[in-house]
C-alpha cells in the first residue's frame, strides 16, 4: 500500500523533505513530485532552501495521498534549477510507516470563498467559488476553468456560518474530473499562513459537520 501512494503521482497532493531532523537547524518544507524513475524521484521545491542542504543528506518525507500519509527515509543525491525554481533529486524513498489518518481531518463542506490573487504583473483577480472539501490545512475547489493562473500571491477569504477566516494559501495542483458528459477542473490549494487558531476552528467544524450528516442519515 505505501508502495502504491508513492507511485501512484495522480493520487499524491505533496511531499516534505526533513533535513537534519532532531537538531536545532532542522529545515522542512513542502515540494511537489516532478518525476518518479526506479532508482530516483525528483521533487520540486515549493520554496528555494538549496542553498541550505549538502548532496548526500539523509532525508525524512512525508508524501500526503487521500489515502493516508506515508512516512519513508532517502538520501539527497542531486539538486538542480529549472528557472528559479530548484529541484531535489533522491533516493527512492524507503517507506517505514503508513497511516490512513490524515495530519488534519477533512470535510466535503461546501463554503462560499473568494481568492484575491496576485498576477506576477501586480495586477489582481477574484475568483469567487465555494469549495468541494476543506481540513485545516487546505481546501479545493471546482471550476470550468481547467488553469490556474500564475500569482505572486493568493489570499483566501473562507464564509463560514457565523465566522470568516482568511489565510494565504499556494496552488497546489489542477486534476481533471468527470461530472456526468462534462469534464470539470478540481484546483487545490494548501494555507500558508492560517492562524493555529483558525486551524482549531476548521477541524472543529469538519468534526461537527460530518457528526451532523450522520445524524441525518439515521
Amino acid at each position: 500500500m505505501a508502495n502504491d501512494l508513492i507511485n501512484d503521482k495522480s493520487d499524491v497532493k505533496f511531499a516534505k523533505l526533513l533535513f537534519n531532523k532532531g537538531t536545532d537547524d532542522a529545515l522542512s518544507f513542502n515540494c511537489l513530485i516532478k518525476n518518479i524513475e526506479k532508482e530516483y524521484v525528483n521533487f520540486v521545491g515549493m520554496s528555494d532552501y538549496s542553498d541550505q542542504v549538502s548532496i548526500g543528506a539523509p532525508i525524512d518525507i512525508r508524501i500526503y495521498s487521500t489515502n493516508g500519509v506515508v512516512a519513508a527515509e532517502a538520501t539527497l543525491l542531486n539538486m538542480f534549477k529549472i528557472g528559479r525554481t530548484p529541484v531535489y533529486t533522491t533516493t527512492y524513498p524507503s517507506p517505514y510507516e503508513h497511516t490512513q489518518k490524515r495530519a488534519y481531518y477533512r470535510a466535503d463542506m461546501h463554503l462560499p470563498i473568494t481568492l484575491l490573487i496576485v498576477l506576477p504583473n501586480g495586477s489582481t483577480k477574484q475568483i469567487n467559488a465555494t469549495t468541494k472539501n476543506i481540513s485545516g490545512r487546505g481546501m479545493c475547489f471546482i471550476s470550468l476553468d481547467p488553469i490556474f493562473p500564475d500569482y505572486f500571491s493568493i489570499t483566501i477569504n473562507i464564509k463560514f456560518k457565523d465566522r470568516f477566516v482568511v489565510t494565504t494559501a499556494d496552488h497546489i495542483y489542477t486534476n481533471p474530473v468527470k461530472y456526468k458528459d462534462s469534464i470539470l477542473y478540481i484546483h487545490a490549494f494548501k494555507f500558508t499562513g492560517i492562524d493555529p487558531e483558525d486551524i482549531n476552528f476548521i477541524v472543529k467544524e469538519c468534526f461537527l459537520y460530518q457528526i451532523a450528516k450522520k445524524k441525518q442519515s439515521q
